[in-house]
């Protein structure tokens, strides 16, 4: 008789085995024919994702993501919203508009931390902590129907004119000290928050 594994081993390999099938439909399948792309041009897609499954949270540069690709900057920056149109990325901009959004630094995600999390096992990295962090804020804050910008100073993240700083539990509260506006450090690994902490599992409540 064959002695089939813990159920804990086999999901791992049965979340990645599904989020590369649903990937490679989307890439391949729908973004193919949707937006009617050479197949010669959709491994830029790929490209896209993975890139952004092992970079720490940051502002992209598409400029830069450009160069990498060996596309121009219009390209790159198209791919990226079509990558957040069809489901597999997650922008959040900085609120500016018009042509200052392509040099406007934002910040770009994997869409949700389970498809984060089977990309870096897939290419072999560990994930970073910092970038789970804030897509789980993010992730929770925009699919309760809220607008999130970044920000530059005072803060990670502004949602509804409140400014939110994201990290571990040891995060200070020195980055959104001097802030205008009513702010708090979202701290992952705490049960209880206070005047101006928030722990991080509780946005996960909001839709």
């Amino acid at each position: 008789m064959i002695r089939r594994p813990p159920r804990s081993t086999l999901f791992p390999y049965t979340t990645l085995f599904r989020s590369e099938t649903i990937i490679n439909k989307i890439i391949y399948e729908d973004i193919a024919n949707y937006y009617n792309l050479k197949t010669n041009n959709l491994h830029y897609f790929k490209q896209i994702i993975s890139f952004l499954a092992t970079i720490p949270p940051g502002r992209i540069s598409i400029n830069n993501l450009a160069g990498n690709l060996g596309v121009d900057s219009k390209t790159a920056l198209n791919y990226v919203h079509i990558l957040n149109d069809t489901g597999l990325a997650r922008i959040i901009s900085s609120g500016r508009r018009g042509g200052k959004l392509l040099r406007a630094p934002a910040k770009v995600f994997i869409e949700n931390t389970t498809l984060l999390q089977a990309l870096c096992h897939s290419l072999g990295q560990d994930v970073d902590t910092g970038t789970q962090r804030e897509l789980f804020f993010v992730a929770s804050v925009m699919n309760s129907g809220r607008k999130v910008f970044c920000q530059k100073k005072h803060g990670d993240y502004l949602v509804d004119d409140i400014v939110f700083e994201i990290g571990g539990k040891n995060k200070s509260g020195r980055q959104i000290k001097n802030s205008a506006r009513t702010a708090f450090v979202v701290k992952d690994d705490i049960l209880y928050g206070g005047p101006d902490t928030i722990p991080l599992y509780l946005f996960g409540f909001l839709y």
